[in-house]
């Protein structure tokens, strides 16, 4: 056959009429093979009816149905293509954006570990676990349910303030003006300040129980303790310097200031210790229940019973021997003395306050405050002794010291309504899944307590103890010192594990 130029131009005209007809008829692609975007993958493109480019006429094409995979264990896998966006870049995907808990257990959500397990009220917080690694509200998961962590704390005590108890005179000063207060040569040695500047350690440990697999409602206990508080003086003295303890003598025949020599040159020796000690501690059962919960934060409702003490003790000792065989009773008489001062303070109370907190990949930020409400049980104990050895006569013991006479020592007590109100921060690192580390500052706050200091009365008339009272006995306890405000605050640094 010749071949002419219009007969190649038909041939090639009939060609690609068949090649469009059957592209219609061609089976659907595998599920691996990307349509076009809007299609449900595995699905071709469907043609529409009208004329092709050729001119052939086509009818509309119905979808098919897809093919089979080629064996049972191939998974389908959606294409780029088919991913619907985020909301926004970096927003939490997989139906984390209801969720309370963004972390270890929701891939995708944070990335990397540990969100998810809880800040403040987890182990490495006030009050224990938060998701403890778990999964979120509403995983469907049991999860991890039982915490509990130990904090070490660093706290400051409030400053308080304590009388003239020690002073001091120049040599050659006279013996019944050395020490006196109001003298133009006294100096105190010992207190007319303010006291309590010194750190103190502690404890505060957590433990407790979710009630529910989405760690909506929990129950916990938490417990801490702070070392003494130690603050103190202490004197031993030949004679030089001057030791003296000052008072103010209500005797009717002496009506002013006054002192008791201590160590003086010539006619005695001895020294004067002050100690004051002060205790901080209590507990709290708690419940807490969810409030808000989503994007990584959570909002917790606290409620329950606190206890705490506060007790602060001083005691002013002296001890003396006698040089000059009269002041102090026969050359070699030794004298023990001791006042004491011992205030405690009990309250009992419910509890209510919010927890926030906010997780931020690793790190959870966390915010408790809370208020508790009760009855303050304020208690003074006022005692003192004396006890006096003379040579070749023996000893003697006296139920007071040179302030604490028998006209004021016992024991105290009433009740005040009182509120405690607390504040901490904290964030929490996640070390793994189920442990945290924590650093945080805490403040804590009485409002109505009694210390040691307010009850020292150095008002004395020694009448009573020196053969019969003459005037007025002082001192008296005849009302209550005015409550006062206390508070403690510090870091805390520590430790939790979920399990």
């Amino acid at each position: 056959m010749k071949l002419t130029l219009p007969t190649l131009i038909s041939f090639i005209a009939a060609m690609l009429s068949m090649a469009s007809t059957g592209m219609g008829q061609m089976a659907p692609p595998y599920p691996t093979q990307p349509p076009a975007y809007g299609y449900p993958s595995g699905y071709p493109v469907m043609q529409t009816a009208g004329i092709d480019p050729t001119g052939t006429s086509i009818m509309a094409q119905p979808v098919p149905q897809p093919v089979a995979p080629p064996s049972s264990d191939y998974t389908t896998v959606p294409t780029a293509t088919m991913m619907a966006p985020n909301s926004y870049v970096g927003g939490y995907t997989a139906g984390c954006d209801t969720g309370c808990y963004v972390g270890c257990d929701d891939p995708g959500c944070a990335g990397d570990c540990g969100s998810g397990k809880g800040g403040l009220f987890s182990g490495g917080g006030l009050f224990g676990g938060r998701n403890g690694g778990g999964g979120g509200l509403g995983s469907g998961g049991f999860g991890k349910r039982v915490w509990g962590g130990s904090e070490y704390l660093l706290m400051w005590h409030k400053q308080r303030t304590l009388p003239a108890l020690v002073t001091t005179s120049p040599q050659l000063t006279p013996d019944n003006v050395a020490g006196v207060l109001g003298e133009a040569t006294t100096n105190v040695l010992f207190g007319n300040q303010e006291i309590s500047d010194d750190s103190v350690n502690g404890i505060r440990s957590t433990f407790g129980l979710w009630l529910d697999d989405a760690r909506s409602m929990g129950v916990g206990f938490r417990y801490f303790d702070m070392d003494s508080q130690d603050i103190g003086y202490n004197a031993q003295s030949n004679g030089d310097p001057i030791l003296a303890r000052p008072f103010f003598n209500s005797d009717p025949g002496v009506n002013a200031e006054d002192s008791l020599l201590v160590a003086y040159p010539g006619i005695s020796t001895g020294g004067v210790n002050v100690t004051s000690q002060t205790d901080v501690g209590g507990f709290d059962a708690f419940a807490r229940y969810n409030l808000f919960c989503g994007y990584g934060n959570r909002i917790d409702f606290i409620g329950g019973y606190q206890h705490t003490e506060v007790d602060d003790v001083i005691t002013v000792r002296h001890n003396i021997t006698s040089v000059d065989g009269f002041t102090h009773g026969p050359v070699g008489t030794t004298i023990n003395s001791q006042d004491r001062y011992v205030a405690r303070n009990e309250f009992d109370g419910g509890s209510i306050g919010f927890l926030s907190e906010a997780n931020d990949g690793r790190l959870t930020w966390s915010l408790l405050s809370k208020i508790a409400f009760g009855n303050m049980r304020q208690a003074y104990t006022i005692d003192g002794f004396t006890r006096t050895v003379v040579p070749a006569a023996g000893a003697a013991a006296n139920l007071h010291g040179l302030l604490n006479l028998p006209s004021y020592n016992g024991t105290y007590e009433r009740d005040e309504f009182s509120i405690v109100p607390e504040v901490t921060v904290k964030v929490a690192f996640a070390v793994t899944q189920s442990i945290q580390v924590s650093v945080g500052y805490n403040l804590m706050y009485w409002s109505d307590i009694v210390l040691a200091n307010q009850a020292i009365d150095t008002t004395v008339n020694p009448t009573q103890v020196t053969g019969g009272l003459v005037g007025q006995a002082a001192p008296t306890f005849t009302t209550f010192p005015d409550s006062h405000s206390f508070w403690t605050q510090g870091l805390s640094f520590g430790g939790s594990i979920t399990f």
